[in-house]
């Protein structure tokens, strides 16, 4: 764990990933988008790292919560008009950085007893990442249940917990899916399936 932030360098870290987060906002359309105001990046990787490593691993807490709203913004834009990299592979990475950020860290064992562990700031965090995490179902899919599965499997009770937090905000669309009846998505429905019955044996 990263050791705790004086107050004004605490102050700092926010309004610096304050400005990053706005600014990303306002030129959504530039960094993310086919074909958008500017001639689309090739190589559009230097500011969602930014904002993941900001969640999983910012040693401020407000910066954490305020990254997670570049996600909810990016999300207004189908994905089928992004550019490769903001589908399937950044929406990967937040899934990784998300829930390795509401996850309980190794030493915990109780709230009475819970170190540097905030309880307020971790129901904080997890209440504003649970919408994030629907968009990366919705986008991942299978390969969202398969991470939950992977920390369910974990020897460590914080990760298997962290990996049943993870699969109840997806829960619904998770039922829905496997109640489905379209022929488009029988490949994908019976998968998942097939993974909710690891998740029960």
């Amino acid at each position: 764990l990263l050791p705790p932030l004086t107050p004004a360098a605490e102050r700092a870290h926010l309004s610096l990933s304050n400005l990053a987060v706005h600014l990303g906002e306002a030129f959504i359309p530039h960094l993310v988008l086919k074909s958008g105001p500017s001639p689309p990046r090739q190589d559009p990787g230097y500011y969602h790292p930014f904002l993941t490593n900001v969640v999983q691993s910012g040693p401020s807490h407000g910066a954490r919560v305020e990254c997670l709203n570049v996600w909810l913004a990016i999300q207004d834009h189908p994905v089928s008009s992004r550019l490769p990299a903001y589908a399937a592979p950044l929406y990967w990475e937040v899934l990784r950085a998300v829930v390795d950020a509401a996850t309980l860290p190794r030493d915990f064992e109780s709230w009475a007893a819970r170190g540097s562990c905030d309880k307020a700031e971790l129901l904080e965090l997890r209440s504003a990442a649970r919408e994030v995490l629907q968009q990366c179902y919705a986008v991942l899919r299978l390969t969202y249940l398969e991470r939950c599965l992977a920390m369910m499997d974990s020897g460590a009770w914080q990760e298997r917990e962290a990996g049943l937090y993870a699969l109840s905000c997806v829960a619904p669309m998770v039922c829905a899916r496997a109640k489905s009846r379209s022929q488009a998505t029988k490949g994908d429905r019976d998968a998942t399936v097939v993974a909710l019955q690891g998740v029960l044996s």
